[in-house]
């Protein structure tokens, strides 16, 4: 084996990709850092870059991949606060910072955002090079299952963070999917009343109801709104959308003067939508994308334990199985699909 060469996963044109090999990547500038990639895993938007048409693009010859566990390798000559050896988890969302947009603070929707996975050789490595601007520190001990969510916990974190949930707010959750899944058990956790969380499959129940929901809707089996007026008679205080399509459900779901938190993500899907009754009943509408300045608190909390999502890992493998873990998520199979680019599963 040459030393000087890696294993990666590389997309290469419309629903295709190889696993093979690349030289390890060098720091190019003062602030890079070579980061070991202990473990990374696969997120439904890579899943969503791998299909035909895709509904995100990435660059083709882009390494993809960027839900990491890292390890510092090596520090550009300006990096400060890292050294070798510190345990890394990465906000793979690299903004300009020079446009008006990241100068009023809202870099996550930076239109010239680029993207780690998508643009730049993202985590499906053995090695990934990263701004130190975007690798946080977490302690040694925390388990690589638990750090491994720290990516799609700062969607869950953004949001949090701008709808504002107060104790004893009834929440209602359309998506069983993760996401969905995370923002329920952290509803839980800032003081939620009840959470109903809908959805399709039945295989995610048992996780679902370990994230803390008080209810969980199958939709095709029972209407979504009468189940809701059974457990929250005025509606939810706070529906939050995952799904991507779904937000008549949330505005519906919601009581006079209530919230809707629009998460989900699909470029493909377009939706109708009744203004009335947003104007009429007084209902907030707003949208998130990742998260602005939260990453440090996901931090804090895979540190302190309270962010542990590990009992919703489904696949451990070895980077050369990506192919086996793609298709469980494809087919609905899998929840969290952990790779080990060192061949390591622990």
């Amino acid at each position: 084996m040459n030393e000087n060469l890696m294993d990666c996963v590389v997309f290469k044109e419309v629903g295709k990709y190889e696993i093979t090999q690349r030289p390890i990547p060098r720091i190019q500038r003062a602030n890079d850092v070579l980061v070991k990639v202990l473990a990374c895993s696969i997120c439904g938007t890579d899943v969503h870059i791998l299909s035909d048409p895709p509904i995100y693009t990435a660059t083709p010859g882009t390494i993809i991949g960027h839900e990491i566990v890292g390890e510092v390798v090596e520090c550009g000559e300006a990096v400060q606060g890292l050294q070798k050896g510190n345990r890394l988890i990465m906000d793979n969302n690299i903004a300009c910072e020079t446009c008006e947009v990241c100068r009023k603070g809202d870099y996550n929707v930076c239109p010239n955002m680029k993207s780690i996975g998508m643009e730049y050789d993202g985590a499906f490595a053995q090695y990934l090079v990263c701004p130190d601007s975007n690798l946080i520190k977490i302690h040694q001990d925390v388990p690589v299952d638990r750090a491994i969510f720290a990516e799609p916990l700062n969607v869950a974190m953004g949001g949090l963070k701008k709808i504002r949930i107060m104790p004893g707010d009834n929440i209602v959750i359309v998506g069983d999917g993760p996401i969905g899944m995370y923002f329920c058990k952290l509803c839980k956790a800032m003081g939620a009343g009840k959470v109903i969380v809908a959805g399709l499959s039945e295989y995610r129940r048992p996780y679902i109801t370990q994230s803390g929901a008080d209810r969980f809707v199958i939709v095709t089996e029972e209407d979504l709104q009468t189940a809701i007026r059974e457990e929250m008679p005025l509606g939810a205080d706070i529906a939050i959308e995952c799904v991507g399509t779904t937000i008549n459900d949330c505005i519906d779901a919601v009581r006079p003067g209530g919230k809707v938190l629009v998460v989900g993500l699909n470029e493909l899907a377009t939706q109708e939508i009744c203004q009335h009754k947003i104007s009429r009943r007084g209902i907030d509408v707003l949208g998130t994308f990742i998260g602005v300045h939260t990453m440090q608190e996901v931090a804090n909390g895979l540190n302190s334990g309270l962010l542990d999502f590990s009992y919703l890992v489904t696949h451990r493998l070895p980077l050369k199985d990506f192919a086996i873990g793609l298709e469980a998520m494809r087919r609905s199979e899998a929840l969290e699909v952990i790779l080990y680019p060192w061949g390591e599963i622990n």
